[in-house]
């Protein structure tokens, strides 16, 4: 079977639409390609000139690229389907993420879909581009992309989320956690002197749900907290974040009294420079006791684990099997008030062989993950949707003269 991936590294536009499948989508891709050795992949990034710097970061050399710009990704449309004419038509076009699958869906209607989406359909509403009128047309394409599309979520309130919201799928499923890849090995000290972080110093990194919820303002404000509270450290702040202009005015009134990063890399680039993340989620506190979902905060919190960076969360974000005990007693934190997260921040940044033993605990519970149910999962999508191949009876017969 041939299966041909799309993934969106940054044509679409965070804050005024859907998100890119970006480095969530890339990792699921990776732990997808591991368990399904006997299936041919061939995948194309969609985006600007960030999709070298992702195919190197991911070890994805051998992808295609297509270029578009942020929100206008159907302008990658013809190049797909040179893509498509030129490599001959895959049995299945997996789409990775809300864009993508509309681009296939117009680039190449008559090709089986499937589709992963590591969110519910209402994270880009809550922000009110449905509204919009490019809110609007967006989920009329979506809508119609849906329809015959084999569905995988990872929560099982994701799945009623897209079923109320939208119809008309072949299937909708539930898939668990991916496997994290364990990053490629580089020297970490290296990466560090490369953008000026010594030894010495630790590197607290800034994750989001999505790109438009990585608050770079409230990062500041954390960081503010932690230097009032005799805790140095270097922040990194990915370049989507949202906030970011008025974060950095407010550094610069602060004046420039701790160091911050603002980075386009890649998250593995990121992972190998930092020490310790923290990732608000939503900041939702509504309902406490109910079990945090999965998300592609999720999956960007497994990868940092894998990489032996702890992941300090809200208690909405942290899934048992990448949070076991100790690590959950140092990083999980009641909810995603500054205060609240900066109390868990300030003990393991403060103290190195605590950062060392929640790190390597961390590292082991992620790399337990298998990542075959996710591939199962996948592959029972495929399946729904692949065309049936021709029986011998529907060849034409040869009758002797």
């Amino acid at each position: 079977m041939r299966i041909l991936h799309l993934i969106d590294v940054g044509a679409s536009t965070p804050g005024i639409g859907p998100e890119p499948g970006g480095d969530a989508a890339l990792y699921a891709y990776r732990s997808l390609v591991a368990h399904t050795r006997e299936t041919e992949h061939e995948i194309c990034l969609i985006g600007g000139s960030n999709t070298t710097m992702s195919a190197d970061a991911h070890a994805l050399g051998h992808a295609m690229h297509l270029r578009a710009s942020p929100g206008r990704i159907m302008t990658a449309k013809p190049a797909l389907r040179r893509v498509i004419a030129e490599c001959g038509e895959p049995d299945v076009v997996h789409c990775w993420s809300e864009q993508t699958l509309c681009l296939a869906h117009a680039a190449v209607p008559g090709v089986p879909r499937a589709v992963a989406l590591l969110q519910r359909p209402t994270q880009y509403g809550a922000i009110g581009a449905r509204w919009l009128p490019t809110g609007r047309i967006v989920r009329w394409r979506l809508g119609a992309a849906l329809r015959g599309t084999a569905l995988v979520v990872l929560a099982e309130q994701a799945r009623q989320a897209w079923e109320d919201t939208f119809g008309g799928f072949r299937s909708i499923g539930v898939a668990p956690l991916p496997s994290p890849v364990e990053l490629i090995e580089t020297e970490r000290d290296v990466n560090r002197r490369s953008v000026g972080i010594t030894p010495d110093e630790i590197v607290l990194l800034l994750l989001g749900q999505t790109a438009a919820q990585a608050d770079a303002m409230r990062f500041m404000f954390l960081l503010d907290v932690l230097q009032t509270s005799g805790c140095a450290c270097v922040g990194v702040v990915p370049r989507g974040a949202s906030q970011l202009a008025r974060a950095l005015r407010f550094h610069a009134g602060r004046r420039r009294s701790w160091r911050v990063f603002v980075s386009e890399r890649p998250l593995p680039d990121l992972l190998r420079i930092a020490d310790v993340g923290v990732c608000e989620g939503d900041r939702s506190w509504a309902n406490p006791g109910a079990p945090p979902p999965l998300t592609s905060a999720t999956l960007l919190i497994a990868a940092a684990h894998r990489a032996g960076v702890p992941v300090v969360a809200p208690r909405s974000l942290a899934v048992e099997s990448l949070y076991p005990h100790e690590v959950a007693e140092a990083c999980v934190a009641f909810n995603a008030s500054l205060p609240e997260l900066a109390r868990k921040l300030l003990p393991i940044l403060s103290d190195r062989s605590l950062l060392e033993s929640v790190s390597a605990r961390a590292s082991a519970a992620a790399a337990a993950i298998d990542g075959l149910g996710f591939a199962a999962a996948i592959e029972r999508a495929w399946a729904t949707v692949r065309r049936a191949p021709a029986s011998r009876a529907d060849e034409p017969a040869t009758l002797p003269v």
